[in-house]
């Protein structure tokens, strides 16, 4: 499904598969969304604060995926 935004005098499309790609958003509202989807790795933090190695377990999880028009979020993430 492809629908079509007027934001601002711009036109933002969203496409909803299994994923929502955001494509012509503002910087503003890209930020946010990547501000939301981005979280601190709660294995991370567990490891962390047992002191186990943590090897290559990234500090930080992105739900999110940049791409040359916009952003890749998952479906689910679209209700909020």
């Amino acid at each position: 499904m492809l629908e079509k935004i007027n934001f601002r005098e711009k036109t933002l499309k969203l496409l909803l598969t299994n994923r929502l790609e955001i494509i012509g958003a503002p910087p503003s509202f890209s930020q946010e969304i990547i501000s939301r989807l981005t979280i601190p790795n709660p294995v991370y933090l567990e490891n962390e604060k047992m002191d186990r190695w943590q090897g290559e377990t990234p500090r930080i999880l992105h739900f999110y995926q940049k791409t040359t028009g916009g952003l890749l979020v998952p479906g689910a993430s679209s209700g909020k």
